[in-house]
């Protein structure tokens, strides 16, 4: 947080850099430091040069204890928001004009690698697609995940999706630029969607054999016949039938199985 946070500018004082500190400390169930003993640690850290500067991963963790899960203990403890533009031309319904390629951002929860929820615009990504995401989390789940975890882009950083997360007590977690730990889980999902999905559709700017990107683009504008609306039905089908059933190599088990045991776990039934 000293790099990421004050170090970048982010945060302007070492007090108000100490209250953000202390908020991720108790939500990972840690005792946060003292002021003194972090203004004490910003100025050491940041005296150092770049290259020596130590990882303060770990630094006020309690001895022997295990550190915190970045994926979470449990279902809806920490969510990934992120956003990718597919490679697939639409047109208007009432028209047949070419209206471009979509944006689509997902909501996934990290425990159990489910995605949540989704929107799909043709709005470049801003607040507005994390306020549509939130909106869509409720009319499907009834609830707000407890914290979620983004990237550096400008949309995270707004005033009223800051705002919102305060509002109902969201905590946000920026990803450190270092540290593979913190790596996304969300972004392989796009490429999956792509490989399983997308690229099999009428319209898909993806090169075929022998194919360069500019053909692919004249190819993909010329088949088009998917609207806005046929893809976010397929898309709902997708993800909440077939997709979510699919078992995770990782986990090693099906996404909606492992979200079931989170919750029963978490609720003491199991």
């Amino acid at each position: 947080m000293i790099e990421d946070e004050y170090g970048s500018g982010h945060v302007s004082t070492k007090r108000l850099l100490h209250g953000h500190f202390v908020t991720q400390c108790r939500a990972q169930g840690l005792t946060p430091p003292s002021y003194s003993s972090l203004a004490d640690r910003v100025d050491a850290r940041l005296s150092q040069p770049k290259a020596q500067a130590t990882d303060l991963a770990g630094t006020f963790t309690k001895p022997g204890a295990r550190p915190p899960d970045v994926h979470g203990d449990r279902p809806w403890e920490v969510t990934h928001i992120d956003h990718h533009q597919c490679s697939l031309v639409l047109i208007c319904e009432d028209t047949g004009a070419v209206l471009g390629k979509p944006w689509l951002s997902l909501l996934l929860d990290a425990f159990s690698r489910k995605v949540l929820t989704f929107h799909l615009s043709f709005e470049r990504p801003s607040y507005r697609s994390c306020m549509m995401l939130f909106r869509d989390c409720v009319r499907r789940h009834s609830r707000l995940p407890e914290s979620v975890m983004v990237d550096g882009a400008k949309e995270f950083r707004s005033l009223f999706f800051e705002s919102l997360a305060a509002v109902y007590s969201i905590i946000i977690k920026y990803r450190p630029t270092a540290g593979a730990r913190f790596g996304s889980v969300i972004e392989p999902y796009f490429g999956t969607l792509q490989s399983q999905l997308i690229s099999n559709l009428a319209g898909a700017s993806i090169p075929l054999r022998d194919e360069d990107g500019q053909a692919a683009t004249v190819r993909s504008r010329r088949e088009a016949a998917w609207t806005l609306d046929r893809l976010h039905e397929l898309l709902e089908r997708y993800l909440f039938e077939i997709y979510e059933h699919q078992v995770h190599s990782t986990l090693g088990m099906a996404r909606r199985w492992r979200d079931d045991v989170g919750r029963r776990r978490d609720s003491g039934r199991l």
